[in-house]
C-alpha cells in the first residue's frame, strides 16, 4: 500500500498533476494554521529532489504550490490575529492554554529585525503557527512578515531536494539503487529519530 501511494506522487510530481500540487498546496496551507500532516510534504519534496533532480519544471511547480499553500495558510492566521486580536487570544487560551504564553515569550523577539526573526521561528519546533498569530497580534507590518515565509519556505524546501538529489547520485556512485519507498522510509526514521532527540534535550532542559 504505501509502494502504491509513493509511486502515485512519484508519478504526479513527474508529470506536474495539477490535482496533486493543488492538493499539496492545501496540505501546506492547512499545516500552517496547525493541522498535522506529518511527512507528506517532506517526501515529496525528497522524491522530487530523487525523481527531477534540483533543477527541472517539476521542482519548480512543487515549489511554488508549497510556496502559495504556506503563504495563504500563515497570511490568513496574521490577518486574523491582527483583526481580531483579543478575541482570538481569548479563544486560543480556552483550546490550548499554553499558547497564549508562547505568543508572549515570542513577541519581543518581533521587535526588530521581522524577516529574519520569522524565518528562524519557522524552524523552530512548536513556534510555526505561533510565529503568525504574534506578527499579526502585534501588528508588525505584512511585507516583512511575508518575507520572513518566502526566505523559510524556500531555503527548508531546498536543504530537502538537495538531500534527495545527493542521496540518489551519492548512492548510484556507490552501487546501490534505492526505490523511492526505501528512500522516503528512511527520511521517516531518521526524522523521528531527529525529533525524539529534540524532545529528550527540550524535558532535559526544562527539569534543569
Amino acid at each position: 500500500m504505501i509502494q502504491d501511494i509513493l509511486a502515485r506522487i512519484t508519478e504526479s510530481i513527474a508529470t506536474g498533476d495539477t490535482g496533486a500540487l493543488v492538493s499539496l498546496a492545501l496540505v501546506a496551507a492547512l499545516m500552517e494554521v496547525g493541522f498535522p500532516f506529518p511527512f507528506v510534504l517532506s517526501s515529496a519534496l525528497l522524491i522530487g529532489g530523487f525523481e527531477a533532480g534540483l533543477i527541472s519544471e517539476q521542482v519548480l511547480l512543487l515549489m511554488g504550490s508549497l510556496f502559495l499553500g504556506r503563504l495563504i495558510g500563515a497570511s490568513f492566521l496574521f490577518w486574523a490575529s491582527r483583526l481580531m486580536g483579543g478575541v482570538l487570544m481569548g479563544w486560543l487560551e480556552k483550546r490550548k492554554s499554553t499558547l497564549p504564553e508562547k505568543i508572549a515569550r515570542f513577541a519581543s523577539h518581533l521587535k526588530h529585525r521581522v524577516p529574519i526573526a520569522i524565518t528562524l521561528a519557522r524552524f523552530t519546533p512548536g513556534l510555526l503557527t505561533v510565529s503568525s498569530l504574534t506578527a499579526g497580534f502585534i501588528r508588525v507590518r505584512y511585507w516583512p512578515f511575508a518575507i520572513g515565509i518566502v526566505i523559510s519556505s524556500l531555503s527548508s524546501d531546498l536543504v530537502i531536494l538537495l538531500l534527495g538529489f545527493l542521496t540518489f547520485h551519492g548512492l548510484k556512485l556507490m552501487g546501490i539503487t534505492p526505490t523511492v519507498w526505501q528512500l522516503v522510509i528512511g527520511l521517516l526514521i531518521v526524522t523521528t529519530l531527529g525529533w525524539g532527540v529534540v524532545y529528550l534535550v527540550r524535558r532535559y532542559r526544562n527539569r534543569a
